[in-house]
């Protein structure tokens, strides 16, 4: 069972599989430390190795999308429970089905963005006030999840319609894992303002699935056209792209409590709604200031928004 070191640290042994997709998997030792943000492997607890000895794993909790069981997908391997990141999907095998639970639950704890907005949740970009709608509970995992189901009354400023039933494209658990490594990402902001980039602002955000309710870290790009998404930075073709004709206005979310997500925003078009999580306040602001720009310019160079990168 995991349990809390004398610093205050989520700890505990595990089973893991150091090369994915081997089937081969060995003890190891981790800590899951919010000083470093990142669960840290080991041959042993740090207490019995030689001071100033380096984690043999190391898995950032900012790339982080999501930790989950995977009897389905590993029948043969019991307790089984996967992290998955953009580089790769890192397998675990816990001590018993508790064991797991609290591992998942702890992760995804550990996971979440935790700064506090600096606004309002009902604050929306552009708008003096916030459009009533009424909601669908669901509940999904155990969790309970509120979406949009009716329009708004005349006058309120959005055009939503209720959301219809069908497949989004970007459907996670259809797509075989990435096992591509991402490169690193620059330190330098200005590699990715090259005059000739057809990006107005592009960076990493995380997005709600429209079927499974799941969160998936993509790699957004607006452009003069829309707002797209991709599975890599590296990936030419995105996943989807919503077109700037769809897109009625972008808002900070008033949802972000029900959905247990800071820096949450909204892209509301005819018939659906995106919600999309920045990493930081700052970085949610950008996407709807930037988004609202384009909408206004009619999807003509934003005047007074210089092109940039998120680089989260």
């Amino acid at each position: 069972m995991p349990f809390h070191d004398r610093w205050g640290q989520v700890c505990g042994f595990l089973n893991y599989e150091e090369k994915e997709g081997s089937g081969k998997f060995s003890r190891r030792y981790f800590i899951i430390s919010d000083k470093e943000r990142a669960i840290l492997g080991y041959f042993d607890s740090p207490a019995n190795l030689p001071d100033g000895t380096l984690p043999s794993i190391r898995i950032s909790l900012s790339i982080i999308s999501h930790a989950r069981a995977v009897s389905k997908l590993r029948p043969k391997i019991e307790l089984c429970f996967v992290i998955s990141t953009p580089e790769r999907s890192h397998y675990f095998q816990a001590d018993s089905q508790e064991d797991k639970d609290d591992w998942i639950a702890k992760v995804t704890s550990s996971c979440k963005v935790t700064v506090p907005p600096k606004k309002s949740p009902t604050h929306s970009a552009g708008e003096g006030k916030s459009s009533q709608l009424s909601y669908r509970t669901d509940i999904v995992a155990g969790v309970v999840m509120r979406s949009p189901v009716n329009p708004p009354a005349a006058g309120s400023g959005s055009q939503m319609t209720s959301v219809p039933q069908g497949s989004d494209s970007d459907s996670e658990d259809d797509h075989p894992p990435d096992r591509r490594s991402l490169p690193p990402m620059s330190s330098n902001p200005a590699a990715f303002n090259l005059p000739s980039s057809k990006y107005i602002i592009e960076g990493w955000c995380v997005k709600q699935g429209f079927v499974r309710k799941n969160w998936k870290r993509r790699y957004f790009a607006l452009s003069d056209h829309g707002v797209s998404y991709f599975k890599t930075a590296n990936d030419k073709e995105p996943i989807k792209t919503i077109p700037l004709s769809e897109i009625v206005n972008c808002k900070t979310s008033g949802q972000w409590s029900s959905l247990q997500r800071d820096n949450l925003f909204e892209i509301n078009c005819f018939g659906r709604t995106y919600f999309v999580q920045a990493y930081s306040p700052e970085e949610m602001e950008r996407w709807v200031t930037a988004i609202n720009s384009l909408i206004d310019k009619g999807g003509k160079d934003v005047g007074g928004f210089e092109r940039e990168d998120t680089h989260l």
